[in-house]
């Protein structure tokens, strides 16, 4: 983000941690957060164990295991001085119970004025633990739109939503949050063609909590999957980002680089790029390409007019994997 300025962070699975961690460092730069079945209950794991009653409380993540330090207020220099509170029931049935900070609650003060949308899935092994993170945050004075796709109308997906039939319409849910939340249709277009960096800031956030009716009204217009159609590029390329050398018995090599694919609509009317991190075990391709052969999330905010910026984290696709290191 010091490369190419304020943006946008879609994060999915495992990457859900890493979009709390770069806010956390960042706040000026993020712009908004798109968590989409990100990351996992905080404080505890849901195991899931099958019938009879399907799931129960793990284990404690091990650091670094899907969770990663945040500046808290009053700070936090160990797990162990959280003292938490577990609910005595769920909020609704088939949901797990939240764990959630007892009084007095440490603030996460850094992700206050951050957009931030958390999308469940009907079906995928998240919807019964997403909406802890939710109140999760809420708890620690972060606002954020949680939004269970079931509730607007949009059934049956499971965890890999931009890789479904309904890929399109679940894109579209997430198009009309970010006109609405992050870049509103009254701050108007600006010329931006290149990928510099900008220094100007949108004001005027719309930092509000919503009810499923409500939801329902905003989601709404976008009922039908919207086909993409050609887009004009007006620039591309790749970079690496991170990565250091080591010393190895076969010699010093470089490694722990992150791989990054850009695009840039020649008619982009969105002042922040959006940046994709992929989850667990696939690729930046499952952004890029639905499994079906038609044209994924990257090209459908491409058509939208926002410019975008695709990963592969450490180790996979074309992050290079050293296994000396």
């Amino acid at each position: 983000m010091k490369k190419i300025g304020p943006a946008i962070i879609f994060t999915h699975s495992q990457s859900g941690a890493y979009g709390w961690a770069i806010a956390d460092a960042r706040p000026a730069l993020v712009k908004g957060i798109v968590a989409i079945e990100a990351g996992s209950r905080p404080f505890r794991e849901v195991e899931f164990i099958g019938a009879p009653d399907w799931f129960r409380t793990g284990r404690s993540p091990r650091p670094g295991d899907r969770h990663v330090p945040l500046g808290y207020a009053p700070q936090v220099s160990d797990p162990s001085e959280f003292a938490t509170v577990m609910q005595d029931k769920p909020d609704g049935p088939g949901l797990a119970r939240c764990i959630l900070q007892k009084e007095p609650v440490r603030q996460l003060v850094n992700l206050k004025s951050i957009p931030i949308m958390i999308l469940v899935g009907e079906a995928g092994f998240h919807a019964v633990s997403d909406h802890c993170n939710s109140l999760f945050l809420k708890q620690a004075g972060v606002d954020n739109d949680f939004v269970r796709l079931p509730d607007i109308g949009i059934r049956g997906n499971s965890h890999y939503l931009m890789l479904e039939k309904n890929s399109d319409q679940i894109a579209g849910v997430v198009a009309n949050w970010l006109r609405k939340r992050v870049t509103p249709v009254n701050a108007g277009p600006r010329a931006l063609t290149d990928g510099t960096k900008r220094e100007d800031d949108m004001s005027n956030w719309l930092r509000h909590s919503i009810t499923a009716a409500m939801m329902l009204a905003m989601f709404s217009t976008f009922a039908k999957a919207e086909g993409v159609g050609p887009i004009v590029i007006a620039k591309q390329g790749h970079f690496f980002v991170g990565g250091k050398y080591y010393d190895t018995p076969q010699g010093q090599v470089f490694a722990g680089q992150a791989y990054v694919e850009f695009q840039i609509p020649e008619n982009r009317t969105h002042p922040y790029p959006i940046i994709m991190i992929e989850g667990c075990c696939h690729v930046r391709c499952g952004l890029q390409r639905h499994s079906r052969g038609r044209d994924g999330w990257v090209q459908y905010f491409l058509s939208k007019g926002y410019a975008v910026y695709v990963m592969d984290q450490v180790g996979r696709g074309r992050s290079p994997y050293v296994e000396a290191i």
